[in-house]
């Protein structure tokens, strides 16, 4: 029997009941008077369209639904943030396009499948504590950060805020968490890049760039706590203050990368010198600093400073190059010398310098006396900037006579400082000082205008006196300004460049811009050129058949080896044979006694000066020596 077969005595009986229903109502209707009739029909038709207006508001209510569930479902999809319904089980139960578009996986591929397993291995952990947290105490809302994965195998970092589904508002027969997912991947990736970039600024401040060594502002930084430390346990703590010895005529002369790589291979050197626990800085240029934490005897600062003297001690080797440099050290001890950071650093940086005074490639003990000359030097220093603007510098002459003739050839123009309150200052109390500062410059360019000036008043009154040597220091030579200078002074004063001899120290020779370019434009002026002291520092037969010389001139020590019982002036002859074998000029200065004359005259030497010929005179004295002695009106030679 088919479905239609058996449905029909169901159908009869609803159409029965139906025609007896109408049957009844027929009945009624024909009882009723006409006016029952008319108010029934009139009442049906109201109805109808009270009716027909429900159903109009029905319709429209029906259509703002449909509207609103379509606005819904459009802001749930396209909301800026991924939206996820889960269960207790962290089945996902829906899932916005957002979170789909953030994922980089389709949604039906989400709905279904647990949330964790979207979850990265190192995030599985928190989630599980969270989750079990949250369900455990009824905990109604729950935020964390995890990093979930996405379809292409990146990584995503999600901020997660859950939220329980209240009981009677949910769809679901178990509990449900709707969960904003926002994706902040981007905003982890700029911190995580400001905090690299900070921690490189960090390094940056506090690290030197070319030796990877700490700097000077991390050195005093650690001093300070390790001295914070040292007063706590009562130890003892050793202050190094390094500088290297010859490294400027090396930078200068091979150029300033050959200087930087230099450095470098100082800094590893240095390394191996001290244990793991001190502290090693370059503190700028070419000077170093190292702090030894625990010197538990007397003698570990002096070890390891004799370390770092025989590390250096080794020829360094660039590009097939011999380079070889000193060291010297200042040493200052806490508690014993300073307690304090910056002064610890400051006297171990004051007895570097008087190991550097002492000759170099030596260490030095700070002692308070130290500070003392310290304070001595920076007063003189600021008085003789004082003596400088105050015209109390002047300058004396010392006569040189010509070995084979006897005929005075020239005088070597010596600085002097009239003190008001010390009197007349010979210049090895003053000089050393100016060459610290910026105030030997302004020295050399006075004594050079002092002495354009005295030739020019000298012949207004027709005197006309031999060539006058000035000294000129090294960091003169450096710098073409005294190539202007001069010239200016020359000008001004009306002095011929015949009239004037410089003379110019070793290191000069090592000099790339006094070589290639001060010295041969001092040349180009007109005025002589004369290696002064020559023998004790680096000038080499190669730089004397490079420079622009005229002279050398053998240095007093040499001279004064002369006057020795056993003293046969070796290295005296060694010079005056050099100076001949390449065409200049010897002069020998510091002459005292007849043997060194007759030594010098003997080995052949040109010209000598000193205090057996005549002393240093003021200029009055000086020409009034020159009368007395018939050596006026002499062509400069």
């Amino acid at each position: 029997m088919d479905d239609r077969t058996h449905k029909l005595p169901q159908e009869n009986m609803l159409r029965r009941r139906a025609e007896a229903e109408l049957q009844v109502t027929s009945e009624k209707l024909a009882a009723m008077s006409e006016s029952d009739v008319l108010r029934l029909v009139h009442e049906l038709q109201v109805h109808q369209i009270e009716l027909r207006m429900q159903n109009e508001d029905l319709r429209e209510a029906q259509s703002a639904l449909e509207q609103s569930r379509d606005r819904y479902n459009n802001l749930f999809d396209f909301a800026p943030v991924g939206y996820l319904t889960l269960d207790d089980r962290q089945h996902i139960r829906e899932s916005n396009l957002t979170m789909s578009t953030q994922l980089g996986i389709e949604r039906v591929n989400l709905v279904g499948r647990r949330f964790s397993d979207f979850v990265v291995p190192e995030s599985q952990d928190l989630l599980h504590l969270e989750w079990r947290a949250a369900l455990e105490t009824g905990r109604r809302q729950m935020e964390l950060e995890l990093e979930l994965h996405r379809g292409d195998g990146s990584r995503m970092c999600a901020q997660i805020t859950c939220v329980k589904e209240p009981d009677f508002d949910s769809d679901y027969d178990t509990i449900t968490y709707r969960c904003a997912v926002t994706d902040i991947t981007f905003r982890r990736e700029v911190e995580a890049l400001r905090r690299e970039k900070e921690m490189e600024l960090e390094y940056l401040a506090h690290h030197d760039m070319l030796t990877g060594l700490a700097n000077r502002v991390m050195f005093q930084q650690r001093v300070t706590h390790v001295l914070t430390r040292a007063r706590r346990q009562k130890r003892d703590i050793a202050l190094l203050y390094l500088d290297l010895d010859g490294f400027k005529q090396i930078n200068d002369s091979f150029g300033h990368e050959m200087g930087d790589r230099l450095l470098v291979l100082v800094a590893q050197r240095l390394r191996t010198c001290v244990r793991e626990e001190d502290i090693l800085a370059r503190l700028g240029g070419d000077e170093f600093g190292i702090v030894l934490e625990e010197v538990s005897e007397p003698w570990g600062a002096p070890r390891v400073a004799d370390k770092v003297i025989e590390a250096l001690r080794v020829p360094f080797v660039i590009e097939d190059r011999e380079l070889v440099l000193g060291i010297s050290v200042g040493v200052c001890l806490f508690p014993a010398d300073s307690t304090d950071a910056s002064e610890l650093i400051r006297n171990a940086d004051i007895a570097m310098y008087q190991a550097k005074r002492r000759g170099g490639n030596a260490v030095h003990f700070y002692t308070p006396a130290l500070t003392e000359a310290v304070h001595l030097r920076v007063s003189t220093e600021s008085a003789l900037r004082r003596a400088i603007d105050g015209g109390e510098l002047e300058v004396h002459y010392q006569p040189m006579m010509e070995l084979a003739t006897g005929r005075i050839v020239g005088a070597e123009v010596l600085l002097r400082w009239r003190d008001s309150c010390r009197g007349l200052l010979l210049p090895d109390t003053f000089l050393p000082i100016a060459e610290l500062s910026d105030l030997i410059v302004q020295v050399g360019n006075q004594v050079i205008h002092l002495v354009c000036a005295q030739i020019a008043a000298w012949r207004a009154r027709s005197l006309v006196t031999p060539r006058l040597s000035v000294n000129i220091s090294a960091r003169q030579c450096m710098s073409d300004e005294i190539v202007t200078m001069l010239r200016q002074a020359l000008e001004h004063y009306a002095v011929p460049p015949l009239a004037l001899e410089l003379e110019i120290t070793e290191s000069c020779c090592l000099d790339k811009v006094a070589i290639g370019t001060v010295l041969p434009m001092l040349k180009t002026l007109g005025v002589s050129l004369t290696i002064d002291d020559f023998g004790t520092g680096y000038a080499s037969l190669t730089s004397l058949r490079n420079l622009p010389i005229t002279s050398i001139k053998i240095d007093r020590s040499f001279v004064a080896e002369i006057a020795h019982a056993s003293g046969d002036g070796a290295i005296a002859r060694a010079v005056v044979a050099l100076g001949r074998s390449q065409g200049l000029r010897v002069i020998a200065e510091g002459v005292e006694e007849t043997r060194q004359l007759d030594a010098l005259r003997k080995m052949g030497c040109d010209v000598c000066q000193g205090y057996l010929i005549a002393p240093p005179m003021p200029a009055e004295e000086y020409i009034q020596w020159l009368q007395d002695n018939a050596c006026m009106n002499q062509t400069p030679t």
